[in-house]
């Protein structure tokens, strides 16, 4: 890997997964040559087009260029967490907490519902006739094509994704990632554990037990 050219998404989550993948089997990052293509599809193509030596890719377009010939490295899985986080602004945890709670519940009811499928056949319908019944009660929304390309992706690739609930960052992890921001300049400065985190707004876990009349 050394000197190699690795197509990520510059001062993003990807190039922090990709610094600690490499880093998990003894290559310093400093040793590569990163090259920013923000857009994943162009990244893959690069890839597949020789253009780059090495590409970091999330689902679907990781199994696909495996599939069409690319090497799989290395991946997340031999990460202890990949840090992707949805976060809340303060006032709005302030002015706005029961409906935090609220959409975290619905979003872990939703993992529990994905989990609950056994295989990638079964949870590919079930996922589009989910999508499909929401597409009958409301407009259609800026974001609905890529949720059904991305569906139909998971299909051609036989995957079906494993859902991990919602928690907290550990105070290293935390630790580990701002101070990466502060090294790629992202960050003037550092602030503490409690200040920023709090996991009084998590849902209890939530089990795939929905009554039909919950479902109605």
């Amino acid at each position: 890997m050394a000197g190699a050219r690795i197509g990520i998404s510059a001062k993003t989550v990807v190039q922090y997964v990709t610094d600690l993948m490499l880093i998990s089997v003894g290559v310093n990052p400093a040793a590569v040559e990163y090259v920013n293509i923000p857009k994943i599809k162009n990244r893959n193509d690069m890839l597949a087009a020789g253009e780059i030596d090495a590409a970091t890719l999330p689902q679907p377009f990781f199994i696909l260029s495996e599939k069409a010939g690319a090497q799989v490295l290395i991946d997340d899985s031999a990460l202890d967490y990949v840090p992707e986080a949805i976060s809340f602004l303060t006032v709005t945890l302030e002015e706005k907490g029961d409906q935090v709670r609220a959409f975290l519940q619905a979003y872990e009811r939703a993992l529990a519902a994905i989990n609950a499928r056994e295989t990638r056949e079964e949870g590919v319908a079930w996922l589009g006739e989910e999508i499909q019944a929401s597409l009958r009660t409301r407009v259609r929304a800026v974001g609905d094509d890529r949720v059904l390309g991305f569906m139909r992706a998971l299909g051609e690739a036989g995957i079906w994704p494993s859902m991990t609930t919602a928690r907290v960052p550990t105070r290293g992890e935390f630790a580990n990632v701002q101070s990466w921001a502060l090294n790629a300049g992202l960050i003037a400065d550092v602030s503490a554990y409690d200040e920023v985190i709090d996991g009084s707004y998590l849902p209890e876990l939530v089990e795939d037990d929905m009554s039909e009349e919950d479902e109605e």
